[in-house]
């Protein structure tokens, strides 16, 4: 097999590849900006720790949080949503709590002025 017949494999295999994560993403992407992510509050709070009261609190907040998100949800981008989703779920317990601050201040920072 030549040299240059190996780099051009290579290259339709790299193009695959990008191509194929590039869908992937896009398509991703395209699910996360339909709705609202569904959470286990429950966990949420769980691992939060604390009281009865603290756990019930906790649940009725993040019940709050996501019925405030709704809106937020429609109207922010897909970028963002991606973005603030990871970073809410990155330890394992996402909450509306966290995702709506982040939208929120994703959306607030856009509207400062240049």
């Amino acid at each position: 097999m030549s040299k240059l017949f190996s780099i051009g494999i290579a290259v339709i295999i790299c193009a695959t590849a990008l191509s194929t994560t590039a869908y992937a993403a896009k398509h991703t992407l395209a699910r996360i900006a339909d709705t609202v992510p569904k959470f286990d509050m429950a966990r949420e709070c769980r691992s939060e720790g604390g009281s009865t009261v603290t756990l019930e609190t906790c649940a009725q907040d993040e019940a709050e949080a996501r019925d405030q998100l709704k809106p937020l949800w429609r109207q922010s981008g897909a970028a963002d949503k991606a973005s603030c989703l990871g970073e809410t779920s990155m330890d394992g317990t996402p909450s509306y709590v966290e995702l709506l601050t982040c939208l929120e201040m994703d959306r607030d920072v856009k509207k400062l002025p240049r």
